[in-house]
C-alpha cells in the first residue's frame, strides 16, 4: 500500500544505502509517473520520488530520466507544486551537467511561465531553483532561455514596492551572482529596458535591503557585487561611495573574528575548513567500517 512504501522509505532511504531500494523504488515510480498523472498515488509518489533524491550518493539514469516528467506535474496546479519544485532543485544538485544539458532550455521555461502565475512561497522556490542553477552549472553552459528569468527579476527589482521581503532578497541574490559571474550580460540586459536610472534604482535598492541580510556569504556576495560594478563603472562609485565604504566596515564586522592572539580571521573560510576536515574524518571512518566487516 502507500502507506507501506512511505514507512519504508522513510526508514530505510538513507545515504550511501539509498540504491539498495532502487530495484523496489524504480518500478513503483516509473508506473505512477507514467499513468494518469492526477492518480491517487501522485502525491505519495512525488514524496517518494524527492525521499530518493535527498538521500542518493549519485546520480543514475534512471533519476536523470524522471525528470522528463516533470513539466507536466508542474502545469496540473497548485495542489503538488511544491513537492514538484524540490525535485526539480534536488536534481539538479545530483546532475548540474546533464539537466543543464539535456533539460536546461525546458527547465527555465517552466520557471519563467511558473513566475508570473504564482506569489509567495512558490515565487521563493522557483527563484531558489534558479540559484542552483547559476551555483552548478558553468555560465558557458546557460541557455537563452535564462534571459527571460533575468529580465524578470529586474524589472521586479526596479518596479519593487513596499519593505523588505524574502522573494525581494531571493530576487537580489540572484543579481548578485548574475554581477559576479557574467557582469556583460548584466549590462546587456540593463541597456534593454531603456532606461538610465534602472541601474542606479537596482543598487539603491540591494544596498537598502544588504542590512537584512542573515547569512554572512550573503553579505560577502554583496560586496564582491558591488565591487565589481564599482571597478567598471566610475559614476556608480562616485554615487554610491559612502554606502561602498559602509558595506564593506559591516561585512568585515559580521564575517570576521578575533582569534585568542587578537588575530583577525574569516569566519567562513575556518567553517569551511572545518566542515572539510570533518567530512574527509567520516569518510574515513566509514571506510575502516567496511574494511573491518569485509
Amino acid at each position: 500500500s502507500k502507506q507501506w512504501y512511505q514507512r519504508r522509505v522513510r526508514g530505510q532511504c538513507l545515504g550511501e544505502d539509498s540504491p539498495k531500494l532502487y530495484f523496489f523504488t524504480e518500478p513503483v515510480l516509473t508506473f505512477v509517473m507514467t499513468k494518469d498523472p492526477e492518480m491517487a498515488l501522485l502525491e505519495d509518489g512525488l514524496a517518494l520520488w524527492l525521499a530518493l533524491l535527498q538521500n542518493a550518493p549519485s546520480s543514475t539514469p534512471h533519476l536523470i530520466s524522471l525528470f522528463e516528467g516533470l513539466e507536466e506535474l508542474l502545469q496540473l496546479g497548485s495542489e503538488n507544486l511544491k513537492t514538484s519544485l524540490l525535485i526539480m532543485e534536488c536534481t539538479i544538485l545530483l546532475d548540474p551537467f546533464s539537466i543543464s544539458t539535456r533539460y536546461g532550455r525546458a527547465l527555465l521555461s517552466v520557471c519563467s511561465r511558473l513566475y508570473t502565475d504564482v506569489s509567495g512561497e512558490a515565487q521563493i522556490l522557483i527563484m531558489n531553483i534558479l540559484l542552483t542553477f547559476l551555483k552548478t552549472v558553468s555560465k558557458d553552459n546557460w541557455p537563452e532561455e535564462i534571459e527571460s528569468m533575468f529580465h524578470v527579476i529586474l524589472s521586479s527589482l526596479r518596479e519593487r514596492e513596499g519593505d523588505y521581503s524574502k522573494v525581494l532578497s531571493t530576487n537580489i541574490y540572484i543579481v548578485f551572482y548574475l554581477v559576479v559571474l557574467d557582469l556583460p550580460r548584466f549590462y546587456r540586459l540593463i541597456a534593454s529596458f531603456n532606461d538610465d536610472t534602472i541601474l542606479q534604482t537596482i543598487v539603491t535598492g540591494w544596498i537598502d535591503q544588504s542590512q537584512h541580510f542573515y547569512r554572512m556569504e550573503n553579505h560577502k556576495l554583496s560586496l564582491l557585487a558591488l565591487l565589481t560594478l564599482a571597478v567598471t563603472d566610475v559614476e556608480l562609485t562616485k554615487y554610491f561611495f559612502n554606502d561602498i565604504i559602509k558595506l564593506m566596515a559591516r561585512t568585515v564586522d559580521k564575517c570576521t573574528d578575533t582569534d585568542d592572539k587578537g588575530f583577525r580571521y574569516d569566519i567562513l573560510l575556518r567553517k569551511l575548513k572545518t566542515d572539510s576536515d570533518h567530512l574527509i574524518e567520516k569518510q574515513r571512518t566509514t571506510s575502516e567500517g567496511k574494511q573491518s566487516l569485509n
